[in-house]
């Protein structure tokens, strides 16, 4: 006789005249045919492979279905995602890539100036160190642990996700004004203080009056701040 059962079908019926007669069965949910003329289960029907699942009847080939972005599972049959891909990458890191069966090939540490505490996260850790702050540790969870680091006194910046401190604090008070706070992301927080009258500045990034301001010598005045 020339039909075979196909892939993902399987009888073991004598005498028939079409496929649903001759090869009643299919393969179950969670399991896929790939080979012709199967007279069993055990033989037409292989079980999902592991980071792969499917509900479908009469699969072929292969489970169509992937663990996604930032699950992984090493679970092999299975017919649903949580079923097959049960574990999701932890804080501190993120899943871009799929059908991955452990934590090592599936997640990724959040790179410096990034953190994140949801589990799952895809693609990339969505919580940035903010101006004025830095750090250069990968994989955390929390602000204070991932950007520990402030722009010191005299310094200021207000860009986002820096791991160094030339990136993240790369402008100074300017001459005639100083400030002792850390962390500052604009100018008048940085450096609040002026030189008062009768006295001027000639020092950029200066955290102290005494080392800011410099008497106006003999024979010179001046009433204005910040001279």
């Amino acid at each position: 006789c020339s039909y075979p059962c196909t892939k993902g079908r399987y009888g073991n019926e004598e005498g028939k005249t079409t496929l649903e007669a001759a090869c009643p069965s299919q393969c179950a949910g969670g399991k896929y045919g790939d080979l012709i003329g199967q007279t069993t289960e055990s033989n037409a029907c292989k079980k999902c492979v592991a980071g792969r699942y499917d509900n479908d009847q009469k699969q072929v080939d292969s489970c169509d279905h992937v663990c996604s972005k930032g699950r992984y599972g090493n679970i092999v049959g299975q017919t649903t995602l949580t079923a097959a891909c049960p574990s999701q990458c932890p804080g501190g890191k993120y899943g871009d890539q799929i059908e991955q069966k452990s934590q090592s090939n599936a997640c990724k540490n959040c790179v410096a100036g990034k953190y994140d505490n949801d589990q799952g996260q895809v693609d990339t850790c969505t919580s940035l160190c903010p101006g004025g702050k830095y750090g250069s540790g990968a994989g955390k969870t929390n602000l204070d642990a991932a950007c520990p680091s402030l722009c010191p006194s005299g310094t200021y910046g207000n860009g986002t996700a820096k791991t160094t401190l030339a990136d993240a604090c790369p402008n100074q008070s300017t001459k005639g004004i100083y400030g002792s706070g850390t962390g500052k992301t604009n100018l008048s927080d940085a450096c609040p203080s002026q030189c008062d009258g009768g006295k001027y500045g000639d020092q950029i990034g200066q955290t102290g009056e005494s080392n800011a301001c410099k008497n106006c010598v003999a024979g010179r005045y001046d009433n204005d701040r910040g001279q």
